[in-house]
């Protein structure tokens, strides 16, 4: 009973100074740059707003000094992000721009990685694997006059094993090297193998 109790007393404690520690407010990084919301030994942390000098706006929750949790940053050419941070860096969301060209998948170190979709407006859309800012792996290219590329991608280009489909009488499946027909492959032209 009496560990119990240590363990209750412990716990106030650290509520209280915590209490006591918590300071809403705003401070300033710079002349232009500061941060908004409850403050704990100095960090932020809860939820707040981030104004940076280069004119972007980040406002969301904070752990430790750092956005963590749902947030979104709005940038000076208008585009927004909408989505999930994890000790600073984007993890998870929607980058969209103003033109309507948008990405929604995962991120690593503030790049497109992982799973994700991205789309041109009505031109043309992506939807596969992602390394480091470029298509890499497995996905599916779209295009507005309805064909498409099913393959391999590397460093952003056709690259691998694919099919690129014009239209139900016409396609090439096989080898491609950057972003063109590359190696064995068959072509069929009005259900002709050429």
């Amino acid at each position: 009973m009496k560990l119990h109790q240590n363990y209750q007393a412990i716990i106030h404690l650290a509520q209280n100074l915590i209490k006591c520690q918590v300071k809403k407010g705003r401070i300033f990084l710079s002349s232009e740059e500061y941060l908004i919301g409850d403050f704990i030994f100095n960090k932020l942390n809860g939820i707040g707003e981030y104004y940076r000098n280069d004119g972007s706006i980040y406002r969301g929750s904070f752990f430790d000094g750092l956005p963590q949790g749902n947030g979104e940053e709005i940038y000076d050419n208008e585009a927004l992000f909408k989505g999930f941070y994890l000790a600073g860096k984007k993890k998870h969301g929607k980058f969209m721009w103003k033109d309507g060209n948008y990405y929604l998948g995962d991120f690593s170190d503030d790049l497109f990685h992982g799973f994700g979709i991205y789309s041109w407006g009505e031109n043309r859309i992506y939807e596969g694997n992602w390394k480091l800012g470029k298509m890499e792996g497995k996905g599916k290219l779209k295009l507005k006059d309805g064909s498409y590329y099913d393959g391999e991608f590397k460093e952003g280009k056709k690259w691998g094993k694919g099919i690129y489909v014009w239209n139900k009488d016409k396609y090439y499946d096989g080898n491609w090297k950057n972003d063109k027909q590359n190696g064995f492959g068959v072509y069929c032209k009005n259900g002709k193998k050429i």
